[in-house]
């Protein structure tokens, strides 16, 4: 049986067999999330009770890719972070 391996999507180096697989986010893009009114159910005294959520700004991941452990812990990768605005 073969033991499964992948290659590494910066280095493009091979992985040894048996050696975790980790993701790091090549691209990400800022979102805006709309107000939602009378969404969150909360019981109170026995009553049911409805809230707001107020929604907000947040980081969306468009691209993550396989990478080996010394790709994943260095801070600037072989090809740069880009970020969609």
């Amino acid at each position: 049986m073969a033991l499964p391996m992948y290659r590494c999507a910066l280095c493009e180096g091979v992985v040894p067999p048996k050696t975790p697989c980790l993701r790091k986010v090549t691209l990400s893009r800022p979102v805006r999330y709309p107000e939602r009114p009378d969404v969150n159910r909360r019981i109170v005294k026995g009553r049911i009770r409805w809230s707001d959520d107020p929604g907000g700004f947040g980081v969306e991941t468009v691209r993550e890719v396989l990478v080996c452990k010394p790709c994943h812990e260095e801070r600037a990768p072989a090809r740069a972070e880009r970020r969609v605005f």
